[in-house]
């Protein structure tokens, strides 16, 4: 197997798993990138839901949805961009306008929009004249257009951004976090990262510094812990803002089914939740796992991996 199709591997399995990448500090960038995007428009990929048995297709520069079993066609390309469904509808644009459809192909929410981002809990926001609210399934917006940049609501909140200042609203469109952070994450697992002056931590619900901002780059809490990095070092640390696998990777993401994919001195291999090394790091690139497989590339070969590091395929 050559390295393109391990990209090519690499890449599905990352859209499959939706791994968080850690945060940086000081990506002054992060907010415009997230607005500018032309393919998601709202919110990042890693975030789509897997309910849908329908997948986003392109051709003859046009969008349109087939079942991602079978590759059958369900939805024309009629398209000018197609984004994955969420909570049983999929935002589309056509001629600069975005609207949602449903599995059926029958437009829901008339394309009005400048930008859409996805359905999650019951609401998605969607951009008018540079300015984000929410609208419901039934098409009506129940939270006015006046940020500049909005989130989907993840465990009952949004990121909002006005004036280059973020915080969080809930679905009533109350504010609950003040607008004071230079920029923030999605509630995980109750806590959400927040940057100020460079500087990254975590909030509880009620807007209370759970863990301070002394971190250069976080990751969002999986499975209860968080890759975070100092310096040039990287480890995690719990909900409680301990350290408990030292800072000691050259790079770590977050954990999946209790593995995290970690790298040091270019060598790349999956630890526990204790720290131990259940795939040495001994691999020039690993992908991520992909039903309990990972691909991994050793002196120039690529093969196959189980969980618990054993050879499975492409072996000889």
């Amino acid at each position: 197997m050559n390295k393109i199709l391990f990209t090519i591997a690499t890449t599905i399995s990352l859209s499959l798993i939706g791994c968080t990448t850690p945060i940086k500090a000081n990506n002054t960038a992060q907010s415009s990138s997230f607005k500018n995007n032309n393919f998601q428009t709202i919110d990042d990929t890693s975030q789509t839901t897997t309910e849908s048995t329908l997948e986003p297709f392109y051709e003859n520069g046009k969008s349109g949805y087939r079942n991602k079993v079978n590759g059958k066609i369900v939805i024309s390309a009629n398209y000018d961009s197609a984004h994955p469904f969420s909570e049983g509808l999929a935002s589309v644009a056509k001629n600069g306008k975005y609207g949602f459809i449903d599995k059926q192909g029958k437009i829901i929410i008339p394309l009005q929009y400048d930008k859409a981002g996805r359905f999650s809990e019951g609401l998605a926001p969607v951009e008018k004249g540079d300015k984000y609210g929410f609208v419901n399934k039934q098409g009506k917006i129940t939270i006015p257009f006046q940020y500049d940049f909005a989130h989907s609501f993840s465990e009952g909140f949004s990121v909002v951004l006005t004036n280059g200042k973020s915080g969080f609203i809930n679905k009533q469109g109350k504010v609950i976090v003040p607008l004071q952070y230079d920029w923030a994450g999605n509630f995980s697992e109750g806590l959400a990262w927040v940057n100020k002056s460079s500087k990254l931590g975590f909030i509880d619900k009620q807007g209370k510094v759970a863990i301070p901002l002394t971190y250069d780059y976080v990751s969002d809490f999986s499975e209860g812990l968080a890759s975070v990095q100092k310096g040039d070092k990287f480890g995690f640390i719990n909900k409680q803002g301990e350290m408990v696998i030292p800072l000691q990777y050259d790079w770590a993401y977050p954990f999946q089914k209790s593995l995290a994919k970690v790298e040091k001195n270019t060598r790349w291999g999956f630890i526990n939740k204790r720290g131990k090394a259940i795939i040495p790091l001994q691999y020039g690139n690993v992908s991520d796992f992909d039903k309990d497989v990972v691909l991994v590339r050793k002196n120039g070969k690529y093969f196959y991996l189980n969980r618990q590091g054993k050879c499975v395929k492409d072996c000889d």
